[in-house]
């Protein structure tokens, strides 16, 4: 037998929950019952009390089968006591059959002993091998007794021997198979976790792709079509500033479809960091720059001195167009937005503050996490700006810190760099 079920005791088996145990096993209960009624039927009892111990099991057990059903459909078979309610009613079924039908065949209750054993295996997985020997033992003990003290006939030592170690060894085949077949169950089960983490792995490889993507065509087409349409009136530098954009973005995208191409399905694992030497404030300026599409009327504070040091500033500048970005995104026109960089002894710090309504706090947990958005025919990725942030910042081997509140959002983001003048 599949165990069955696992919240209930611990030991109930794997492939659905307890109560939904009691759900295949009502049929079955329902069956011993016609069968029971069937026999009652069918048979001469050879004292009254038997006769009425028989109908009064079927009737009592019958209210209990309905009762438990009703239960079950109620509570949408969740309850984990409902295994324990229904093993109990099979006990009681059993041994009421094992004593109303004593009288007809000692071997009668070698099957009712092996249906207790089958039915505690069933719903308990190994765990239920000893209790349900133990019950079967008990059902054919009180039947041998029954059968005696009705017909005056002794069940020979050596049958009662033979059905006892028959039982025994019935009950260790079926614990070995439960065993068996729990494992087997687990190991599915397993894999499937571990298939449903890969996908899920996968789809959020894809949206963050998607997002990187996304954010660079941006910046691409936003700086070519300030460049045609005002070529005319755009001096060296600011031109010269806009085909770097250009260049730079095209490259990320190069990038990301070099990393596509040999990556597997969490590509963020393996984000590449090259360092170089240049000027972190002009990082800045530009990831900032790159972000005015989204700036409504918002009142942007800079605070970025000259600072020279070597770090990926390409990352630098993905990080701070996100968060920036995100200040646009998720305030209201007139809000102010400040963005600042200096140094803490060996580590640069980018600070993206404004002064909007902030995250609420049910949000904040799942802020650096991919969340997902569905709308009317819409499956959304949303939150993958700070997502991807996070993922850079750990990769730049930096910190990232989060702080909320009603009368803002600032986001601290501190990562290493190497210094020309090697100061602490």
């Amino acid at each position: 037998m599949v165990p069955l079920g696992r919240e209930a005791g611990g030991g109930v088996g794997r492939a659905m929950s307890s109560g939904q145990v009691e759900r295949f096993v009502a049929p079955l209960r329902v069956f011993g019952l016609l069968a029971g009624l069937l026999l009652v039927g069918l048979t001469s009892f050879p004292d009254e009390g038997l006769r009425t111990t028989a109908v009064t099991t079927l009737a009592l057990l019958t209210v209990a089968t309905a009762l438990t059903w009703a239960w079950g459909r109620r509570s949408r078979w969740t309850n984990p006591a409902l295994v324990h309610v229904g093993f109990a009613v099979d006990g009681l079924l059993i041994l009421g059959y094992a004593v109303s039908f004593a009288h007809i065949q000692p071997s009668v209750s070698w099957s009712v002993a092996f249906t207790m054993l089958a039915d505690a295996i069933y719903r308990y997985g190994v765990r239920g091998a000893v209790p349900g020997y133990l019950l079967g033992v008990v059902v054919f003990l009180v039947q041998a007794r029954v059968h005696q003290v009705v017909t005056g006939e002794h069940t020979p030592l050596v049958g009662a021997v033979f059905a006892l170690s028959t039982l025994f060894g019935v009950a260790g085949v079926m614990a070995v198979l439960s065993h068996l077949l729990e494992r087997r169950v687990g190991q599915q089960r397993d894999q499937a976790l571990a298939l449903a983490d890969a996908l899920e792995a996968q789809e959020r490889g894809v949206a963050a792709t998607a997002h990187e993507f996304r954010g660079a065509l941006a910046v691409i087409v936003g700086a070519a079509q300030t460049a045609r349409t005002k070529r005319e009136r755009l001096d060296p530098a600011e031109l010269d500033a806009l085909l770097a954009d250009i260049e730079s973005q095209g490259r990320q995208v190069q990038e990301l479809v070099a990393s596509l191409a040999s990556a597997g399905p969490d590509r963020l694992g393996g984000i590449a960091i090259r360092a170089r030497t240049d000027d972190v404030g002009q990082s800045v300026r530009r990831a900032v720059d790159a972000c005015e599409r989204h700036r409504r009327n918002h009142d942007l504070h800079l605070s970025l001195p000259r600072l020279q040091c070597s770090l990926d500033h390409e990352r630098l500048y993905q990080v701070t167009r996100n968060l920036v970005d995100n200040a646009y995104r998720h305030t209201e026109p007139g809000t102010r937005v400040t963005v600042a960089v200096r140094r803490l002894g060996v580590t640069v710090e980018l600070a993206v503050s404004d002064n909007g309504p902030g995250i609420p706090a049910e949000t904040q947990q799942r802020a650096l996490h991919p969340f997902r958005r569905r709308g009317a025919g819409q499956d959304e990725p949303v939150g993958f700006g700070l997502y991807l942030v996070r993922q850079i910042v750990a990769a730049m081997g930096g910190t990232l810190e989060l702080r909320a509140s009603p009368s803002g959002t600032a986001v601290l983001v501190r990562v290493p760099a190497e210094f020309g003048d090697r100061a602490p």
